[in-house]
């Protein structure tokens, strides 16, 4: 069985104004500050099933894809 992938850090998304990073598997988001900061360092896991729009589903698909090639 595959490991769930955790990254080991946040990476920028300017064009959606947050930070990603997969943990255990799970898409996890952060605020991205005016600065291009994370608003903190914890962040939360994306709620698919009460939290995203179904025209959003194609957007966080490719994130997590991309995110899994990342270290």
């Amino acid at each position: 069985m595959k490991k769930p992938k955790t990254n080991r850090k946040w990476y920028p998304y300017e064009e959606h104004g947050s930070y990603y990073k997969l943990e255990d598997g799970a898409l996890m988001s952060c605020a991205m500050l005016i600065d291009g900061s994370r608003e903190d360092d914890e962040g939360g896991e994306v709620d698919f099933y009460r939290g995203v729009e179904p025209e959003e589903l194609p957007m966080f698909r490719a994130i997590i894809k991309e995110l899994e090639s990342k270290p």
